[in-house]
């Protein structure tokens, strides 16, 4: 018989009992006409498919398949076993002993997830109260990660084989020949954990409403939820909101070995698991128990479900069952009906002494492993005991030759660096020497020129007094053609426009001297040659002022310098050398900005018996790794050939030696500050 998967007319669908939506176990019912009448909340978030986009089709093998195909609960409706049989054949294919014409298999799905999944599949028969089939309802649970620790464990115990074999033979090895060396590496096995979906088939003591077939003709099917509860494979209990018990499905029966004649409609729930009276895992989530309280019973073997909002999972050991005991895994998750309204609560068991007992043997294999990895070691270690303290020797020697040729290298880094330092510092000092020079030689002219300046300005003045009295008599001259000569002389030069311009040109080149003399005046300071490095007491103000006036054409097209000077003394200093880390600072601060116009800000203070200058901009700033490198010798983040990386290395050695510091705060994007602080008085060493 041949089905058809496409979309099914439009009709009206049956809707089942408001409690298997809430089931934390992927899970979908279907009617005769192979038409899916609910999926519920857990199986779109396995599938990630809607339920209204699902409800009303014949699409429940999208998720799993790539084109249609029968599903189990297609082949428990049609009750064909030989085709089931056949179809899943070699997937671990079984029936449910719990549940008349009910089923298992298990499939591995290579496209879901990462490296794909496996999928164990529960299908059981849907009948009505008369006992008449009128559809199949299908669980799906992801059991990828038992399956992955099955194949731990028997991974571990090849390996377990194949290390005894590579051991024995190395062994076999070192007793053949004892002078050769071999070494042996051990991978260590993998473990896996099975973490499975556990299934709810949610019922309560509400009547069902209506589950209308789609077949025409047909009459209205109510299943009842008794029967539709009963028929569920997976162990199942409810309880009504007096905690009383209502529902103690077969497979419950089966598992636990108690009637549910003996359980419904009492509040011995507790009865079959524990020996004194407590609350299970539906009676808490039932009183609304916080986490605290449930941690008071469950001990850490517990968490909240992910997928049921007030569900929560647990697993416990239970020594009084079977014949050594079982582990149990629970899942409760609260009843409500239409309105919301808490009415119940449902709590599902699922046996893991199964995949604990795969965890134990897994864990011994470990152990077993591990002492046979100590035994063969052992062994080889005893037969190749003179080889390995002939090998400790030469290491022992060749560890020797490796740290004292460390030593010379970092040595030899050390020298290759302060040879740099002095090389570097010697260039200043003779540029120093040469700025002093230069200086001096045009000090001496620059006074010539402002003496005779002094005295032309007088000469000037004088000659435009004495024109002027010639302006006053040009008018009392009788000879008429002397005065029109001098009239024409004075067109011709313009001599009212060069009477006027005069002073304005003579100002001008007196401030143009002044800024000379000033120039070489800071240059002059700023090298303080002629101080032999002595210490001497020197006003920062002045030597800062110097270098802002030598590094202007470096930072004027690029920065606005703004000064904040605070009250400061005199300090005993090496000026010359102050200024060099002022003039470090400054630059790097201007090299440090963009493209658009930037700021600088020198800031002067006071804190106890110390000064400090402060250097403040707002350019690109500097990542944490850079700030613990910039002290470094000849670190720069400046292309080859545009810097040597000594600026700032030097400048750190000049405030160490002034006994000061040197802090630095930056914000990548905002900018960075550098402040200096210095003490007053230099203390001799």
């Amino acid at each position: 018989m041949k089905h058809d998967f496409e979309q099914v007319p439009s009709g009206e669908a049956g809707i089942l009992p408001p409690a298997f939506d809430s089931s934390p176990v992927a899970a979908f019912a279907i009617d005769l006409s192979h038409a899916i009448i609910a999926w519920n909340k857990a199986c779109e978030s396995m599938t990630g498919m809607a339920s209204e986009k699902m409800t009303g089709t014949g699409n429940h093998w999208q998720p799993y398949y790539v084109q249609p195909q029968k599903v189990l609960a297609d082949y428990i409706i049609a009750d064909r076993l030989a085709d089931t049989a056949e179809a899943f054949a070699g997937n671990r294919f079984r029936a449910v002993p719990l549940v008349a014409g009910a089923y298992e298999v298990e499939d591995f799905f290579p496209h879901l997830g990462e490296s794909g999944r496996w999928i164990a599949f529960s299908a059981a028969p849907l009948r009505n109260a008369q006992g008449r089939v009128v559809g199949a309802v299908q669980t799906m649970q992801d059991i990828t990660e038992a399956r992955l620790a099955e194949e731990s464990l028997h991974d571990a115990q090849v390996m377990v084989e194949r290390l005894a074999a590579k051991r024995t033979e190395l062994l076999a090895q070192a007793s053949r020949a004892p002078a050769d060396r071999s070494d042996d590496a051990m991978d260590s096995g993998s473990t896996g954990k099975s973490i499975a979906e556990k299934f709810i088939r949610s019922v309560n003591d509400l009547p069902a409403l209506p589950v209308r077939r789609r077949e025409p003709g047909s009459g209205p099917m109510v299943p009842a939820l008794s029967a539709f509860f009963d028929g569920s494979p997976v162990p199942a209990f409810a309880i009504d909101a007096n905690h009383v018990v209502t529902h103690w499905n077969h497979a419950c029966e089966r598992t636990i070995g108690v009637a549910a004649s003996r359980m419904i409609g009492t509040r011995n729930q507790w009865a079959p698991f524990y020996p004194k009276e407590r609350p299970v895992l539906a009676d808490l989530v039932l009183s609304g128990a916080a986490e605290e309280m449930v941690e008071s019973f469950y001990h850490g073997k517990f968490r909240r479900s992910p997928i049921i909002p007030g569900a929560f999972e647990a697993e416990d050991f239970f020594p009084h069952m079977g014949e050594s005991g079982r582990w149990l895994s629970f899942s409760a998750a609260p009843l409500r009906d239409t309105a919301g309204r808490v009415v119940g609560a449902i709590e599902t068991l699922q046996d893991i002494t199964k995949r604990k007992l795969a965890e134990r043997n897994l864990h011994k294999v470990q152990v077993d492993l591990e002492h046979l990895v100590a035994k063969r070691t052992a062994q080889l270690a005893q037969a190749n005991s003179r080889l390995e303290e002939d090998v400790r020797k030469r290491e022992a020697a060749e560890a020797e030759l490796l740290r004292r040729n460390a030593e010379l290298t970092e040595l030899n880094e050390k020298l290759s660096m302060a040879q740099e330092q002095l090389i570097q510092s010697e260039k200043l000092a003779s540029i120093g020497q040469l700025a002093a020079g230069v200086a001096h030689e045009i000090n001496n002219p620059i006074g010539y020129i402002f003496s005779n300046f002094a005295a032309l300005e007088q000469y000037i003045s004088g000659l435009l007094e004495m024109l002027a009295a010639y302006e006053e008599v040009e008018t009392h001259i009788a000879d008429r053609t002397a005065v029109e000569r001098l009239k024409s002389l004075r067109e011709r030069v313009d001599f009212d426009y060069l009477k006027g311009d005069l002073p304005y040109l003579m100002e001008e080149s007196r401030e143009g001297l002044v800024r000379v003399r000033k120039i070489v005046q800071d240059l002059k300071d700023f090298s303080r040659v002629d101080s032999h490095l002595q210490w001497q007491w020197a006003d920062l103000h002045q030597g800062i002022d110097s270098t802002l006036n030598i590094v202007n054409n470096e930072i004027k097209y690029k920065a606005d310098v703004v000064k904040e000077y605070g009250t400061l003394p005199e300090i005993e200093c090496l000026p010359s050398q102050i200024n060099q880390v002022v003039m470090n600072m400054v630059v790097n601060a201007a090299q440090s900005i963009g493209t658009e116009r930037g700021r600088i800000v020198v800031r002067t203070g006071t804190e106890a018996q110390n000064v400090w200058i402060e250097v403040e901009d707002n350019g690109c700033g500097m990542t944490k790794d850079i700030m613990s490198r910039i002290f470094d010798p000849f670190f720069t983040t400046k292309p080859v050939g545009k810097g040597t990386g000594l600026g700032l290395s030097l400048s750190y050695g000049i405030v160490q030696k002034h006994h000061g510091r040197i802090e630095v705060r930056s914000e990548v994007g905002k900018g960075s500050t550098f402040r200096v602080c210095l003490p007053v008085r230099h203390v001799t060493a």
